[in-house]
């Protein structure tokens, strides 16, 4: 049978707070990131000791544990216990608070039902297998934070390899600025890199692809002429269902060969304005 060693004397959102009331049980087997559990109608609140402080507010010394709720372990209609993040009932006040089994451990910790890779152990618990949720972790903004030599660069590739080796069609395009993956990877660099032309942006296309004649030539014909072909090339490349929708900074397919098309119009328009003005004007 589990022993009490403490209970609960305060909940505010995802944390709650514990007052001890059985040194002798809780000594060894709650610390800080251990992990606890309380009673809630049908089902076990569990979450992680956070803090612990010494509260001499009263008559006598006590200690107080902060904990950080997790989740909920309930019994499913197979009769099986399983995890569930976040929390829907919340124990009452003076509910005894135990530290959790080695059996609920392993079923906070089991291999989830969704995409997951196993990164490593458990700090406290090594025998238990600690999971990461992989559409959970690449969904979201996430960093990898350490001092020089902490493992920073060892621990990104034990994830990138896992997810490799899970999901063998992954794409990762990694920014590596040392040079630390290159044996493990495709390196891509000024030299190889390879962009489609309807990748680019108008002023991307303009500091590309305009060479030659002076800053005022650059800008009041060469861009017009350009920004009238690309614009032209997208927008016919896209159909007319889409074409009011496409402008000139939109990066949308377009074929290089029709903007030269375009370009070429264009530029003999231009050309023979020029001339009809030098002659007439």
């Amino acid at each position: 049978m589990d022993n009490i060693f403490g209970r609960v004397a305060a909940l505010a959102g995802s944390q709650m707070t514990v007052t001890l009331t059985e040194p002798e049980t809780a000594q060894g087997a709650v610390r800080i990131g251990g992990m606890v559990k309380a009673r809630a109608v049908n089902l076990d609140v569990v979450g992680t000791v956070a803090a612990v402080q010494l509260n001499n507010g009263g008559p006598s010394l006590h200690s107080i544990f902060t904990i950080d709720l997790l989740g909920e372990i309930a019994v499913a209609a197979d009769g099986r216990q399983q995890f569930s993040r976040g929390v829907s009932h919340y124990p009452l006040i003076g509910t005894p608070v135990y530290a959790v089994t080695e059996a609920e451990l392993k079923v906070v910790y089991s291999p989830p039902l969704l995409p997951s890779i196993g990164i490593g152990t458990l700090y406290h618990n090594p025998q238990q297998t600690a999971f990461v949720l992989v559409n959970e972790l690449l969904a979201k903004n996430f960093a990898v934070l350490g001092a020089t030599g902490s493992g920073k660069s060892c621990a990104v590739t034990l994830i990138l390899s896992e997810i490799l080796r899970e999901y063998a069609n992954a794409h990762i395009v990694l920014l590596d600025l040392h040079n630390a993956f290159g044996d493990r990877a495709e390196v891509v660099n000024v030299d190889n890199l390879q962009l489609p032309f309807w990748l680019l942006d108008f002023e991307e296309a303009v500091e590309v692809l305009i060479r030659g004649g002076t800053a005022q030539e650059q800008e009041a014909a060469q861009a017009i002429i350009l920004k009238d072909a690309i614009l032209r090339a997208r927008r016919r490349f896209a159909g007319a269902a889409l074409a009011t929708t496409i402008t000139v900074d939109t990066r949308h397919h377009s074929r290089l060969p029709s903007c030269c098309v375009l370009l070429t119009r264009r530029w003999e328009d231009w050309i023979t304005r020029i001339r009809r003005h030098r002659i007439f004007g």
